[in-house]
């Protein structure tokens, strides 16, 4: 049940490493409903003899109904990363810029260094409270 709570949730922070792992299962998820089932759906009708048309519609529909979650998924895990590079879930919106989004996605959200310590949105998922970064300790 933690799993599921921490994956649907927009709260808390992430690392890069987790945000990685979560987006690029979740991505392949999507695609394997997006395109594998509706296309095996609709070869299952046409080569099955006496399958409705309505059937391989309905597989389909239940393909695209799977994707609302994985979209959450998704979104909720660059929420989290977002908030632990210090900013607003809002920024998340920039991976629905095309081109963009993969640049935001690698550079930022994947080896873009969080915040040391506790910030706003929870505790460091590193477990760094109490270290300080280098450019701090030579300021």
């Amino acid at each position: 049940m933690r799993v599921l709570k921490k994956l649907f949730s927009f709260q808390g922070r992430i690392t890069g490493g987790e945000y990685a792992l979560v987006s690029i299962v979740s991505f392949a998820a999507m695609l394997m409903v997006r395109y594998f089932l509706p296309t095996v759906a609709i070869a299952w009708s046409l080569q099955a003899a006496g399958v409705p048309e309505d059937t391989a519609i309905s597989i389909g529909m239940a393909a695209f109904l799977l994707l609302i979650p994985l979209l959450w998924i998704y979104f909720a895990a660059a929420v989290k990363r977002e908030h632990d590079r210090g900013r607003s879930g809002w920024w998340s919106l920039l991976l629905f810029i095309p081109l963009a989004n993969f640049f935001v996605w690698l550079i930022d959200l994947v080896f873009g260094e969080g915040e040391y310590g506790r910030n706003e949105y929870g505790p460091d998922p590193r477990g760094r409270e109490h270290v300080k970064p280098v450019a701090e300790v030579f300021d």
